[in-house]
């Protein structure tokens, strides 16, 4: 579970603890082997006086062996030295372990463009190598890290349920089923490529005890798989209930869909024995403890077999009315983390859970599901904050914090490009750290030395370049009895196909040259008034006068009145017997036109239909 960075310390370590020890050996066993007679000649013989002691005087004569009081205390110096240093040996190799599990993979990073909406929910599988991403903008998207190029594009992209936000993603441990959790109250379960395999059913809205309905009767807020078995999940709601599924008892309904039953339920309740609504839950590491945070301040921890009551009850955690984001578990399962909207951060000793451990504040959340996460070695635990506004159209970005879990003292602060860090994962296999945040981007950070593969597989990967494939569009196709006016021609060769071309006279027909412009005609041709761009415009701008305005129409006509008075026309040569004088209509006002409309019914002229004559006749008695 830890990296390499921890077994490279642990083996440097062992390696000059045995070199050390080596050492000791090969110095014992030379002194052992010394002979007599060069320690007795060397014990006669006079030691010449060294700086350090603190003797003064002459030489010792020959043959003055040094007491065993001065001997002992010029040996116990020298292995006090000695421990000495392998203290700090030891110490300085202490202190490598120690950087090297404080280090942090954030020396890289890549960006997933998912939307412009924030992204609320993150998933890998256990092997780290696909990523999920669920946002407000209701679609859910796939990344394969070693299938994915430096363009970082996903291989697909769905919508889960028409108009529900995504708010939780959960891999099973075997990474071949995904539960996703949307806003409405039937969760959805898919296969590993996003294929629906089952639905929750829905429960019945109309009774008023939750527990006696097989679903969920409102909107659903989170949803994980058991970290160990396959076929365990479970679920909260508004309801008021957290339900187990068991993923393999499912059958179809009426309908015909594919639906899962629930395995159990449980009913969250306050202080007073009244609905409290679970806002988050998760498994514990080892799946035997389900943990929910609650909208009433509470933070309540069920064994996964018993439904009656929970096992650990921790009241007045939070402040009532605040929402928990996020509840979780660290790698002993001794503390438990929780997150809030009211901008705190609190531990809790799983064995006394009178008082938190720590409480850090000054962490401003915005978002329903803003997570935490441990490290993977379970000494640092990552935060992500919300952005702040500075002044009127100024924001500070939120920050990517990490706390020792020993103290809760700050160790790094990550600051954000832009927006706030919503969902959070640190991958315990693959060690990257993987946020979402309010402007629609998943970020991934890793390290080389210290990260294994995820997204490392796709940062220097190439997009290879499109192959253009050629294919003949001109593909014959026989269909049998198809009608001679409909068959298409039979492919042949390029000389058939010249000589029969010859045959047909408008295909050898060869278009004639244009006319020469400057020319009237040419081999019986007539050159068209306007044949040239120059004319045609030159003809438009010349006709459009001023009598083109349609007002004047009636000037246009009087113009010839003159000319008709003295040469005359048909229509007055037809009337210049029987009416040589022109007889014009009278003149009439709006008035008057509005009194003849508005006369009696008797007044007015009665239109008699003649069946024999089909003429029409006027009562002339009733005319005025």
């Amino acid at each position: 579970m830890l990296g390499e960075t921890l077994k490279t310390a642990q083996e440097s370590s062992r390696d000059n603890l045995a070199k050390r020890e080596q050492d000791e050996k090969e110095r014992r066993e030379k002194s052992k082997k010394r002979p007599v007679s060069e320690t007795e000649s060397k014990t006669a013989e006079p030691r010449p006086a060294l700086e350090s002691e603190e003797d003064v005087g002459p030489a010792l004569p020959p043959g003055f062996v040094i007491p065993n009081m001065q001997q002992t205390k010029n040996t116990a110096k020298i292995e006090a030295e000695k421990e000495n240093d392998s203290d700090s040996d030891s110490e300085s190799d202490d202190e490598e372990d120690n950087e090297s599990r404080m280090t942090l993979p954030i020396t890289s990073r890549i960006q997933l463009n998912h939307g412009k909406k924030p992204i609320q929910a993150l998933a890998l599988d256990t092997p780290g190598g696909r990523l999920l991403t669920g946002a407000d903008d209701f679609n859910m998207k796939f990344w394969d890290f070693p299938g994915m190029t430096n363009t970082f594009e996903p291989f697909r992209y769905m919508e889960p349920q028409e108009g529900y936000h995504v708010r939780d993603i959960s891999y099973s441990v075997t990474g071949d089923n995904i539960l996703v959790t949307t806003g409405s109250m039937q969760p959805i379960l898919y296969d590993r490529d996003g294929f629906l395999v089952a639905t929750c059913v829905k429960g019945d809205n109309y009774l008023t005890d939750a527990a006696k309905t097989e679903g969920h009767m409102a909107m659903c807020n989170a949803g994980q798989f058991h970290p160990f078995e396959r076929e365990w999940m479970v679920t909260c709601a508004n309801d008021g209930t957290i339900r187990q599924w068991n993923v393999e008892d499912r059958a179809k309904d009426m309908f015909g869909c594919i639906v899962m039953k629930q395995y159990d339920v449980r009913k969250v309740r306050n202080k007073q024995g009244k609905r409290a609504v679970p806002t988050s839950l998760t498994y514990c590491r080892q799946g035997k403890l389900l943990a929910s945070g609650n909208d009433d301040g509470s933070v309540q921890i069920w064994d996964h077999r018993r439904t009656v009551a929970p096992k650990i009850r921790i009241w007045n955690c939070h402040p009532a009315g605040e929402r928990i984001t996020c509840v979780n578990f660290s790698y002993d399962n001794n503390v438990i983390a929780t997150r809030c909207l009211d901008g705190t951060v609190k531990l809790y000793d799983l064995r006394q859970t009178k008082q938190a451990l720590f409480t850090k504040d000054n962490l401003p959340a915005l978002y329903d599901g803003t997570k935490i996460a441990f490290s993977p070695n379970d000494k640092i635990l990552c935060v992500g904050t919300a952005g702040e506004r500075v002044k009127k159209g100024v924001y500070k970005p939120g920050e990517l914090k990490f706390f020792l879990r020993d103290d809760m003292s700050e160790v790094k602060s990550v600051p954000l490009q832009s927006g706030s860090a919503i969902g959070i994962l640190w991958h315990h296999r693959i060690n990257q750290i993987i946020y979402g945040t309010s402007e629609g981007k998943a970020v991934v950070y890793f390290d080389d030395k210290v990260s294994h593969r995820g997204a490392k597989l796709c940062v220097s990967k190439r997009k290879k370049a499109q192959e253009f494939v050629e294919m003949d569009a001109n593909v014959h196709v026989v269909v049998p009895f198809q009608p001679k006016n409909f068959r298409e021609p039979k492919p042949s060769s390029k000389e058939t196909q010249f000589v029969k071309a010859r045959k047909n006279a408008q295909a050898s027909y060869a278009p004639e040259a244009p006319l020469n412009p400057t020319m009237a005609g040419q081999l019986g041709r007539l050159n068209a008034p306007n044949g040239t761009l120059h004319k045609f415009i030159a003809k438009e701008i010349a006709m459009k006068t001023s009598d083109d305005d349609p007002t004047l129409i009636r000037q246009k006509i009087l113009r010839h009145a003159f000319k008709a008075e003295e040469e005359g026309n048909l229509i007055n040569a037809a009337y210049s017997q029987t009416q040589p004088i022109n007889v014009l209509a009278e003149h009439k006002t709006l008035e008057d036109e509005d009194a003849e409309f508005n006369q009696p019914m008797w007044k007015r002229m009665k239109y008699q239909d003649d069946k024999k004559k089909g003429k029409i006749v006027v009562d002339e008695d009733k005319l005025v």
